[in-house]
């Protein structure tokens, strides 16, 4: 059986080639070179617009277009630097015409900045041929870089230049893009209108396509677009209060079976722990297979289950209860996730990803281009800092999650995670890992991820344990002065200080130091959190279904009705039946009573009319939407009622944004073969839902029910056997460490 292995990184493609030539003139080796070399760009441009034309994929033909104008410079440069070129330096002008006569066949344009400025650095993609509409942009921008006034070194923003300086010559960032605004815009479409509505806001009525042009003006407020970085996990409304994006953990690594092929196209399924083998063991078991919960046959009463096969959500669906331990979590998805909130620290999280159900996807085998379903759930503990000053040893940062480390022995910071000698007064880091908090501490363990996200972060005062950087609000980063070293600072006054009592200039001042290296890893599943801390025991975790792709996807908010909802993920709520403002399937005793009881479980809706429909009273289709019984396997199907009649976020907008009715992340195929067994590029994205935790402290800190999107820079790999995909001495497909990265905007 083969198995293929999609796991989590970074990397670069490289493409090389090479020709001989012999009893040829210098000269006339060149002109030939630099001829194949113009005729390919063209041949390359054409057949990507006319494969877009055929059908549209504005991120492929961005792609393509790169990958032309790639190996077209790569090309005329080698030609140059064999020498016996009567002209050099020629390639832009050249390049230009092959735009035009490109441009000229398909009556389109293609922007020439970056084409035209040899050594500029490219940031996003290029959408060719149409007038973008109302919200969308021309999503190509370069840059030349210039110099820095003071220090003279190479810089594309300001911000490349740490001291006084500016960032002088070409070193702006030239926006290509052109997001539309403004009614009278010649450049824009801002149709089409589909009456009654715009097809792009249905907040906008509409009896032309110029009545769009007002979704412009509404879709730029507030500073949009913005841009979601990649790598990052964001999440909830636009009254989220939870710092974002997430750092996702790195060193993830997931398995699947190949089930079929056809055509070149592998067809995935589940991966059991004992197909994997021992070479990857480290990591333990469950962590890298991908199989759903099961009914334990030896003690369940009803080992069936949800659908005969043994599915189970919770204990109850194995006749069991909570506690007995009947519903099986067989594999995880990924290491622990911590959730350090910086606004409110006691509404910090740790969440452990469940496979709920058995994986499945598509992979083909010639580009590496994937589709991967992985139904997980979220299993949240609710742990404030395990790592503090009552319960030491006091960390700095959020440590939301038990941490696996090694440790410092004696000295002043005894019992501090270190990575070696050099992190403890005393000079001695322990040689082992073990985990500090949670139930499992001072026992051993290995780390599943490494130290990610280390950063600055405040200490005392108000902004205790938030980042002490201007990303999050500080003026000219006062709380980390420049070196020799952080210098304490009065948080309002932002005076010099050595304690509190050198801060009275202002009501309620304080003495605030940056303390270096705060992180909330490295996590493991060796040590787990507190299961009494964990706010979803009754369902087992919160459902997500999480299907990533490689492709662009997108979310819309809908407006459900004239009161101005902007919904991304709705949920049914009682807005006025009883008007409790709950969502149904909150436990809570003096919630409105759900038919059939919800139980824990979020009712998902697209309008309205969806929460007062009928629906599964249990088995595999649980609470879903039916006609008859027919719909309900192991099952009936049961009216609805009246009392949560609303289908509502809990805020509108996204991630913080409360105006923000669009957003969209695009993957990246490896674009290569994967039949040599090695790892691949790619970048695999995820946008999904989430659910009330009907906690009210943690949704209304990270605003649930709201949308989410997961951004997982990767590499992909096809093998026959475990030692294929786990090379003793090779390369693991890793996630890999490292900061964010930014693509262009997308999200307004």
């Amino acid at each position: 059986m083969r198995t293929i292995l999609t796991a989590i990184a970074v990397g670069v493609l490289v493409v090389a080639s090479s020709a001989a030539y012999a009893g040829v003139a210098a000269d006339a080796q060149c002109k030939e070179k630099k001829a194949k070399a113009t005729g390919k760009k063209a041949a390359d441009l054409l057949k990507a617009l006319g494969k877009n034309v055929k059908k549209t994929d504005a991120a492929k033909l961005a792609q393509n277009i790169s990958k032309a104008q790639s190996k077209f410079t790569k090309a005329f440069g080698k030609a140059e630097e064999k020498g016996g070129c009567d002209t050099t330096g020629d390639a832009a002008a050249i390049e230009a015409k092959v735009d035009a006569f490109v441009a000229d066949t398909y009556g389109m344009t293609i922007d020439p900045c970056c084409y035209s400025n040899p050594g500029a650095l490219a940031f996003g993609t290029i959408d060719v041929g149409v007038k973008p509409k109302c919200g969308e942009m021309r999503n190509f921008r370069c840059s030349v870089p210039g110099k820095c006034s003071d220090t003279q070194l190479p810089c594309v923003l300001e911000a490349d230049c740490p001291g006084a300086g500016t960032c002088e010559g070409e070193g702006s960032t030239v926006f290509i893009s052109h997001m539309c605004t403004e009614g009278n815009d010649s450049q824009c479409d801002f149709g089409p209108c589909t009456p009654p509505s715009c097809q792009g806001d249905p907040a906008i009525t509409c009896t032309e396509d110029k009545d769009c042009a007002a979704t412009c003006n509404e879709r730029t407020s507030e500073g949009f677009p913005i841009n979601l970085l990649c790598g990052g996990l964001y999440t909830g409304g636009g009254l989220n209060s939870v710092p974002l994006p997430l750092q996702i953990p790195d060193k993830g690594v997931t398995v699947h079976t190949v089930t079929g092929c056809s055509d070149g196209v592998l067809t995935l399924g589940p991966a059991a722990q004992d197909e994997i083998g021992d070479n990857y063991g480290i990591d333990g078991q469950g962590m890298n297979c991908t199989q759903g919960k099961k009914c334990k046959t030896d003690i369940s009463p009803n080992p069936g289950g949800l659908d005969g096969n043994g599915l189970c959500r919770i204990e109850d669906d194995c006749g069991c209860v909570f506690g007995d331990g009947c519903c099986e979590e067989r594999c995880l998805f990924g290491p622990p996730l911590p959730i350090p909130n910086t606004v409110s620290p006691p509404t910090s999280v740790c969440v452990r990803n469940v496979i709920t159900r058995d994986t499945s996807g598509t992979v083909d085998c010639y580009d590496g281009s994937s589709d991967v379903s992985i139904p997980i759930a979220s299993v949240i503990h609710v742990t404030g800092d395990l790592l503090n000053k009552s319960s030491p040893p006091d960390v700095p940062g959020l440590q939301t999650c038990p941490l696996c480390s090694k440790v410092c022995v004696g000295g002043s910071n005894v019992g501090f995670p270190c990575v070696d000698n050099s992190d403890c007064d005393s000079n001695t880091c322990s040689g082992s890992e073990q985990c500090l908090a949670g139930p499992r501490d001072g026992l051993p363990c290995t780390p599943h991820t490494s130290k990610l996200d280390v950063h600055n972060c405040c200490a005392n005062g108000a902004r205790n344990l938030q980042r002490c950087s201007d990303q999050f609000g500080f003026p000219n980063n006062a709380y980390c002065a420049p070196p020799p070293g952080p210098a304490p600072r009065c948080e309002l006054s932002f005076d010099p200080c050595t304690d509190d009592s050198d801060c009275t200039a202002l009501p309620n001042d304080a003495c605030v130091r940056c303390v270096p290296g705060c992180t909330s890893f490295p996590t493991s599943h060796d040590c787990p959190p507190d299961p009494g801390q964990d706010i979803t025991f009754r369902i087992g975790g919160l459902p997500i279904d999480f299907k990533l792709t490689d492709k662009r996807d997108s979310m819309q908010a809908i407006d459900l009705s004239t009161d101005g909802r902007r919904v991304f993920c709705g949920y049914c709520r009682d807005v006025n039946g009883v008007g409790s403002l709950k969502f149904e399937g909150d436990p809570d005793p003096t919630a409105p009573p759900a038919n059939p009881p919800a139980e824990g479980y979020g009712v998902p809706c697209a309008s309205d009319a969806d929460c007062a429909a009928d629906r599964c009273l249990d088995g595999i289709n649980k609470y879903v939407i039916c006609t008859d019984d027919s719909d309900c396997p192991g099952s009936t199907c049961v009216g609805g009622l009246d009392e949560y009649e609303t289908c509502s976020q809990r805020d509108p907008g996204a991630f913080s944004k409360a105006a923000a009715t669009y957003f969209w992340s695009a993957g990246v195929p490896s674009e290569q073969s994967l039949s040599d067994y090695e790892c691949h590029d790619s970048t695999l994205v995820g946008l999904f839902c989430i659910q009330p935790t009907f906690d009210a402290t943690i949704d209304n800190a990270g605003d649930l029910p709201g949308p989410a999107v997961s951004n997982l820079i990767g590499k992909t790999r096809l093998g026959s056997t475990p030692d294929e995909l786990f090379p003793l001495d090779g390369d693991i497909c890793y996630y890999p460490s490292g900061a964010f990265v930014e693509p262009e905007a997308n999200t307004w």
